[in-house]
């Protein structure tokens, strides 16, 4: 299928099949879909909440601001960046982008 907007989705897969699927616009953000390192259907560590953050600094880049720059400006502030950040992937269908970033934190940093 070709790349349409409104077709995001984050997959939570088993060996057997599909766990839990979220799409955009099943939720509060109806105009990005953000995956951190725990399943959407389940809260994150106390000690490593990266969704509320990551969730408050899309909205506050905007949907008319996202690109492949704003989204990198996310991904590496802190608390998504942390001490256990090993890299950061920006990937784009309809503009052919696929860019791996390694990631370090300095100090002060998370351990997590």
């Amino acid at each position: 299928n070709a790349p349409f907007s409104g077709e995001g989705s984050v997959i939570v897969r088993n060996t057997t099949g599909v766990q839990f699927e979220r799409k955009l616009f099943d939720g509060d953000n109806d105009w990005f879909v953000l995956q951190t390192n725990y399943d959407p259907d389940k809260e994150p560590l106390f000690v490593d909440n990266r969704r509320g953050p990551g969730n408050a600094c899309m909205k506050q880049l905007g949907q008319n601001r996202t690109s492949a720059e704003g989204l990198y400006q996310v991904l590496k502030s802190k608390p998504l960046l942390n001490k256990t950040t090993v890299h950061t992937v920006i990937m784009s269908v309809t503009k052919n982008i696929y860019q791996t970033f390694i990631q370090t934190c300095p100090n002060p940093c998370w351990g997590w």
